[in-house]
């Protein structure tokens, strides 16, 4: 469920991009490719927490430098 969110602001991008609304492209396709990426390091299946963590994955989400990088992101 975490992909919903970015694929619907894409898809509302490409309709903007046809109406011819430059600033909400950008906004719509910003957002949509962000929540993708979000979406992403979240999803187990993935793995990308455990690149901080990778003697241990289950403690990764707890890593600092984990938090500081999803924090500078969100």
């Amino acid at each position: 469920y975490y992909f919903f969110g970015g694929v619907i602001a894409l898809l509302v991008a490409i309709g903007e991009f046809i109406l011819g609304n430059s600033f909400s492209i950008v906004m719509f396709g910003v957002y949509g490719g962000w929540f993708l990426t979000y979406g992403a390091t979240l999803t187990p299946f993935f793995n990308a927490i455990a690149a901080y963590n990778p003697k241990d994955p289950s403690t990764a989400a707890s890593n600092p430098a984990f938090l500081a990088s999803l924090g500078t992101t969100l």
